[in-house]
């Protein structure tokens, strides 16, 4: 929660920490096992939402095989372990200091643009 103060914005302490340190883990867990099982089956299967109008369509999957399905993986993979830095940094931390994300962030951001550079591929029908 941020919260407007005298020299800006400053950020409030989570009110359950715990819970949000599970939420981290499991998302993390979760985007490292559904990459590394899409692998494995060789059938990397990344939901996309399309809309018509106002409606959203929640029909429209990617199906990534073969490199393509490595590289969609190497996103996900970079995003989980993102996640998972920014978790042990977060747990080292103590309340009133600030978190240092460091390479957290930028794990994160590559993870987002390579998924999404592979939606758009296929979307175009390069992979």
């Amino acid at each position: 929660m941020i919260e407007r103060g005298k020299k800006g914005l400053r950020s409030r302490p989570t009110l359950n920490p715990k819970l949000g340190n599970l939420l981290i883990a499991a998302l993390a867990a979760a985007t490292l096992g559904y990459g590394a099982y899409g692998v494995w089956r060789n059938d990397l299967d990344v939901p996309m939402v399309g809309t018509l109008g106002r409606f959203h369509n929640f029909a429209q999957h990617d199906h990534f095989h073969g490199a393509s399905a490595w590289l969609a993986f190497l996103g996900l993979a970079s995003f989980g372990v993102g996640l998972t830095i920014f978790l042990l940094r977060r747990l080292e931390t103590k309340p009133p200091l600030k978190i240092d994300r460091g390479p957290a962030l930028p794990l994160c951001v590559a993870g987002v643009i390579i998924v999404t550079a592979m939606q758009i591929l296929d979307g175009l029908g390069l992979v």
